[in-house]
Order: C-alpha cells, then sequence, then structure tokens
C-alpha cells in the first residue's frame, strides 16, 4: 500500500492505530479541499474486536471514502445514520441556492459543481441557471422552491440572499432598517416556510447569517440585528423539523474578501471620516489568522454542512472567521 507524502506511517496491515486514526480525522476536518496536500484516499473502517468502537484508518491515493462505525440507538429508538459514501457524500444532492447571482452565492454555485452537484439559483437578478426570485416576498418565494423541489428534484436550500446598510442608530433612516430587515430577516422566513413545506426528509437547509449576529458593533446595528433574528430563526427551527429528517444551520462569517466587504468599508470611511486603508487594516489586526475569508473558504463551509460529514451538526451557528470571536 502506498503511503501519501506527510502522512504517519501506517501500523500492522496498513492500518492506523487508534491514535494515529485521531490524527487523520483532524486533518478531515479542515474545510478548505477537506484533505490537505495530496493525501485523498481515507478509509474508516472498524478496527479489531478490542477495538469495535474505534475506527482506523486506510490510506492510499484515489479518492476519500468516509465509513462512519454503528452507533448505538437513542433512547427514543431511533439510530444515528450510518452512510457509507466517497468524497463530501453530496453528489447525489441537488441543491437550491438564493441570492446565486451576488458574489457569493456565486461561489457557493461553483463550489458545488465542482462536486458534480446539480445547482439551481434564484436572485433578483435572474441569469443563466438562475431564475428570477424576491425572497421579500411570500407567494413568490413559495412558487419558487416549489417548482425547484417538484420539477427540477432539489433536496437541499442554501440562502445566500441579504443585504446591508452601514450607519449609526441616530444617523440611519428607519425605512432602511426596515428594507435590511425585510431582505435579510423576513426573506429567511419566507424561505424557512417554503423549505420546511416542501423540502423530503433528509435535506439539509443552510442560512448565510453572520458573525455580526453573534455580537454586534458600531455602524452595523440593521445588519446586526437582523443576522441575530436569522440565527435566532435556526434555533426554533431546528427543533421543530429534526423528526422530519431535515437539517438546519446558520453559517456565520465574519470579515470575507468580497464586494460586500468593499462596499461597507467605503460607507464606513465616509461616516467616520477614517480612510478605507485604515478601517481594512483594523478589520485585519483583529483577526487571529491576520486575513479576511476567501469567498471559497466560505462555500467549502456550505459543503461541509450539507455533506452527511455533518450529519450530527443541527441547529448551530457555524462560526467561520478565522479566530476574530475568540478575541
Amino acid at each position: 500500500m502506498r503511503r501519501a507524502p506527510g502522512c504517519l506511517a501506517p501500523g500492522v496491515d496498513g492500518q492506523f492505530t487508534p491514535g494515529k486514526c485521531r490524527a487523520i480525522a483532524c486533518l478531515m476536518a479542515k474545510v478548505g479541499g477537506l484533505i490537505p496536500g495530496n493525501v485523498r484516499n481515507v478509509q474508516f473502517a472498524t478496527g479489531n474486536a478490542t477495538e469495535s468502537m474505534t475506527s482506523c484508518v486506510r490510506v492510499s491515493m484515489g479518492h476519500v471514502c468516509y465509513r462512519p462505525l454503528a452507533l448505538p440507538a437513542a433512547r427514543n429508538g431511533a439510530r444515528a445514520m450510518k452512510p457509507e459514501y466517497d468524497g463530501l457524500g453530496i453528489e447525489d444532492r441537488s441543491v437550491l441556492v438564493t441570492g446565486a447571482a451576488g458574489a457569493l452565492g456565486s461561489a457557493i454555485c461553483s463550489a458545488l459543481r465542482r462536486e458534480g452537484v446539480p445547482v439551481l439559483g434564484l436572485d433578483l437578478v435572474p441569469g443563466p441557471g438562475i431564475r428570477r426570485c424576491d425572497v421579500t416576498l411570500a407567494a413568490e418565494t413559495e412558487r419558487m422552491i416549489a417548482g425547484a423541489v417538484e420539477t427540477d428534484g432539489v433536496t437541499d436550500i442554501v440562502h445566500a440572499a441579504g443585504t446591508v446598510a452601514i450607519g449609526t442608530v441616530d444617523g440611519m433612516d428607519a425605512a432602511e432598517f426596515r428594507r435590511v430587515i425585510e431582505v435579510n430577516l423576513v426573506g429567511s422566513f419566507n424561505v424557512a416556510q417554503a423549505a420546511v413545506r416542501l423540502l423530503p426528509r433528509g435535506a439539509t437547509l443552510t442560512f448565510l447569517s453572520s458573525q455580526a449576529g453573534l455580537k454586534g458593533g458600531a455602524c452595523w446595528s440593521a445588519y446586526a440585528a437582523s443576522k441575530a433574528g436569522v440565527n435566532r430563526l435556526v434555533d426554533c427551527l431546528a427543533e421543530e423539523v429534526a423528526d422530519r429528517g431535515i437539517r438546519v444551520n446558520a453559517l456565520c462569517p465574519g470579515s470575507v474578501d468580497s464586494p460586500m466587504m468593499d462596499d461597507s468599508i467605503a460607507q464606513l470611511s465616509r461616516i467616520t471620516g477614517r480612510s478605507e486603508a485604515v478601517i481594512r487594516d483594523r478589520y485585519q489586526r483583529s483577526i487571529p489568522l491576520g486575513r479576511a475569508a476567501s469567498l471559497d473558504e466560505v462555500a467549502n463551509a456550505c459543503l461541509l454542512l450539507l455533506s452527511p460529514l455533518s450529519s450530527y451538526i443541527h441547529g448551530t451557528a457555524l462560526v467561520v472567521d478565522g479566530g476574530e470571536f475568540t478575541r
């Protein structure tokens, strides 16, 4: 058996010991590309009789195969999922992405297509593979999602449609505040309501929220309030739809290198009188990793939440911010 460069040497019969297994599991947890370097075929399999509850790992060249061990039944008789699949295990999914014409929505669509997943987009701006939809309109949103599920076989939804407004509480017009709440929070409610009525058992529903929904800051009141509402909506949905086999999560990026961030910094510069370079530098210095996330890094986190690799992640707000929220 060939050993991928950079891996620990295999143990008896080409299998890793339980301790080495944990090291590989840590590597697999890295969202960007899932497996670093050119490690490609990582297979979890049961150990011997004395290690019946311990995973061992076999490594060769090829692609990823993850085989979870049999898990005990829950008290209510339900049993944990025991899927067997290659790669991320999403090849048989079909995903609807809202906000698909935006920078982040487009990155999510591209990441899914790279995994061979059929993608359908919704956005105010239609285009190739993108149908027009205003998520602030409940009837229109439900009609478009119904068509996507019934006609296009959509199994999962990533809700990435959103907007931002920058301004102090005493300087922002109430109509602008309402606009942000309407798009970000009411739009999320409309998508959620249609999704739970229409998605099949085993579906996932991922909302693009924000680190700002966990902790606000000066000039971010409208955006932070709207995203905090999205996080609480996810909390409620998680309890309401768990028995239907639908997983619901929020993804909370911090600073992302994107047109929205560029526009926000420009608005902050006008309000505060500080240069854009100074504001950008302050944001980057607050991040332990020393930089903003790329769009692809956020998209990769979406893939993780769609995947059965995250089959026990439900009702959470997954923070993707390079450690900024810990400061």
